[in-house]
């Protein structure tokens, strides 16, 4: 037999392409040699908002930072609360040395005679459940609880008044979960697709739980080529975009309103011009940028503020409104503006609908124009009517699947069918 040979380096490149993104970057971590190559060569994933406070899906893992209480007497008995955190990968927000959140957003719970107050109203009421068992077992389980968990605050109050070492430490914790057992959790969205246990690595907490992600997400994504992703979604200011890479999305999320305060991290990141969006999904209004204009469909929760004015040619409105004069107002919308052979809007309203009817009154209402009307009485396609638009286009107006289309065809062009 031949002795064992290291790969060659054209080997890795091969090698490294089709390899699990884990192992690639666990590789890589572990063997500076081919760090450079490994991070040269696109990272394919599936779903990463790169929030802070989020988990990172990274195909068939899930990574965790947060932080968890360990007690220094194994036998002392923890508030649901607590081991909840403890369970699923920690608290996601910076505490301090008491276990009390330090975000702005955190109201303590009141005075110490408030608490009291109400110790002694949870008390009262478990006295009274008590005596109305069994029927009362659910209720007295949840108020036993409450009493534990407001105990538990009223004890470390107590220590932090007083100045006093709590009986627990608090780690930051990394913990990497294959997919198949946090597919419990959330198993429609997340395939299982490996098998194994929770890793975990731990540290004294001792700096801002968000230099701890951020550091995280540069490790895992940092310096890359280009990273390919399914879909994104961007929506807040908490987002930390990996330095020194560059985003290939399929499909991007934005919150209209709010894209001003992050377009600079965007355009910094997102190779659009390149690589145009497959579909973009908004908000609110039509955003007047060119990530908008280079992606291929635009998808709008809700009607945005400008309707029926859209500068794209392919958008898809879902959400509760009124379908019959949307779509009425939107075909008037398209007769007048002349819009180009090729645009297609789509209708999709999570209402009571009817569609057949809504058909008929665009007819009706716009009889002059008519050149074809096609009834079927298929459920997946039944009625379709086409109105002339200029000399050599028309306007289609029919549903299909459940959503009203409005497509602008060359004249004389067939009823598009289930399949378009």
């Amino acid at each position: 037999m031949s002795p064992k040979r290291p790969l060659s380096y054209p080997t890795w490149q091969c090698v490294i392409k089709y390899i699990n993104s884990n192992t690639r970057i666990l590789i890589s971590q572990h063997c500076p040699e081919l760090r450079q190559l490994e991070k040269s060569i696109p990272l394919k994933v599936r779903l990463c908002n790169f929030r802070c406070e989020q988990a990172i899906f990274l195909n068939d893992s899930v990574y965790r930072v947060g932080i968890i209480t360990q007690y220094h007497d194994e036998n002392y008995i923890i508030t649901d609360d607590i081991q909840y955190y403890n369970n699923n990968g920690g608290e996601t927000h910076d505490v301090d040395k008491y276990g009390f959140p330090v975000a702005p957003w955190y109201f303590r719970m009141g005075n110490d005679d408030d608490l009291q107050k109400r110790k002694k109203k949870i008390q009262k009421r478990i006295k009274t459940l008590k005596k109305q068992l069994p029927d009362s077992a659910n209720s007295l389980e949840n108020a036993v609880k409450d009493l534990k968990h407001l105990n538990d605050i009223i004890f470390r109050r107590d220590l932090q008044s007083e100045n006093l070492e709590p009986p627990f430490t608090h780690y930051l914790q990394l913990s990497i979960t294959p997919n198949s057992l946090f597919a419990k959790y959330a198993k429609d969205n997340i395939p299982s697709l490996t098998n194994g246990t929770t890793r975990t690595e731990r540290l004294i907490y001792k700096q801002p739980l968000e230099n701890a992600q951020k550091y995280l997400i540069d490790k895992l994504f940092g310096g890359r080529s280009h990273i390919l992703t399914g879909r994104m979604s961007v929506s807040y200011d908490d987002h930390h975009f990996p330095m020194g890479s560059l985003l290939r999305v399929q499909n991007l999320t934005i919150q209209s309103r709010l894209f001003v305060r992050y377009q600079d991290k965007i355009e910094s990141v997102l190779d659009y011009k390149n690589y145009p969006l497959e579909r973009l999904s908004l908000c609110g209004e039509e955003l007047d940028h060119p990530i908008v204009e280079t992606a291929q469909k635009i998808q709008f929760t809700g009607l945005p503020s400008g309707f029926p004015v859209i500068r794209h040619g392919n958008v898809e409105f879902s959400g509760y409104f009124d379908l019959t004069t949307s779509v009425q107002q939107f075909v008037r919308h398209v007769l007048d503006t002349k819009k180009d052979v090729g645009v297609c809007y789509a209708f999709i309203c999570w209402a009571d609908r009817k569609e057949t009817e809504l058909i008929e009154q665009i007819k009706e209402t716009h009889a002059e124009q008519v050149k074809l009307v096609v009834k079927t009485k298929n459920n997946t396609f039944s009625s379709c009517v086409v109105l002339q638009l200029t000399e050599t286009s028309d306007l289609f107006v029919y549903w299909t699947r459940g959503i009203i289309k409005i497509e602008v065809l060359p004249s004389g062009s067939p009823v598009p069918s289930e399949s378009d």
